[in-house]
């Protein structure tokens, strides 16, 4: 029981509720229409598997390592979710088929990064710190 100035331990239910409102819920929606909009392309995409293409960017890329399009992006490694990060960007569109402003990618590839970071905090993701994203942002 607490005494004075401090409260009752909290239960592990409170606990992930307080870590859950702690996000705000625009952050919240934010990173799930990221996701939603990644997941749409994923589907959508004809070539699942990665590929080294003449010329592409990717020249000395571990591709034998890059998992396909067909992984759930909660199971991707850094590595393949950097692969994959890097097609979505150049290939991702509004609904009316208008390229989205650099501003709306950042914050869609944000958006993307916090979502699989918060589903496995293990991973070592960062693909803002790739100059190559830049960029395309830019």
């Amino acid at each position: 029981m607490a005494e004075g100035r401090f409260r009752c331990p909290k239960t592990i239910e409170e606990e992930e509720l307080c870590v859950e409102r702690a996000v705000p819920k625009s952050t919240r929606y934010k990173n799930k229409w990221a996701v939603g909009i990644f997941e749409d392309w994923q589907r959508g995409r004809s070539v699942k598997p990665p590929i080294l293409e003449v010329g592409g960017v990717f020249k000395e890329y571990e591709l034998h390592i890059v998992q396909p399009l067909t992984q759930p992006i909660t199971e991707m490694d850094a590595l393949t979710l950097n692969y994959w990060l890097s097609k979505f960007v150049q290939e991702v569109a509004k609904s009316s088929k208008d390229p989205y402003s650099p501003k709306t990618l950042y914050q869609i590839v944000c958006g993307i990064r916090r979502f699989v970071v918060e589903k496995n905090p293990a991973i070592e993701f960062n693909p803002l710190d790739s100059g190559y994203y830049a960029s395309l942002f830019w």
